[in-house]
């Protein structure tokens, strides 16, 4: 076993990892991977989103693809303020 996981995971510091020890480390690598899981879906999401409403296909949403309605909306993401929005800034909204 990796000398640095069990460093991570010896809470009683006897150098191997016990019954207890063991099932921390599980969990742990379960929540790691749950939360790359869920991580790729939302990329996978956004790039759907982006997809779905732009309608010349040049990865990004500018005003001229939706209604100005939906474009208030979307244009919150638009940080650099170049009046189209990418699918990087779409994620980095923070649920706006």
């Amino acid at each position: 076993m990796n000398e640095k996981f069990v460093e991570q995971f010896d809470t009683d510091g006897d150098g191997k990892l016990g019954p207890k020890e063991r099932q921390s480390a599980r969990d742990q690598s379960q929540i790691t991977v749950s939360v790359a899981k869920k991580s790729l879906e939302t990329e996978q999401s956004a790039a759907g989103f982006i997809a779905r409403l732009d309608k010349n296909s040049d990865g990004v949403i500018s005003s001229d693809e939706v209604d100005e309605t939906r474009w208030k909306v979307i244009s919150r993401a638009d940080k650099d303020g170049n009046g189209r929005v990418t699918k990087e800034e779409w994620l980095a909204r923070g649920g706006q």
